[in-house]
């Protein structure tokens, strides 16, 4: 699906991605930061 959208193969993949909701996500191109999910200076322990 990655390929059929962006027109290129993905430099990285992995199935083991350990996250639990409280965590941030940040996506890279070309060695800068692209885009970030959720806010990678908060723990989010006990945060709703």
């Amino acid at each position: 699906m990655f390929n059929a959208f962006f027109g290129f193969a993905p430099d990285f993949t992995s199935d083991a991605v350990a996250i639990n909701g409280d965590d941030a996500v940040e996506l890279f191109r070309d060695g800068s930061v692209n885009d970030v999910f959720g806010d990678i200076y908060t723990d989010g322990t006990g945060q709703a």
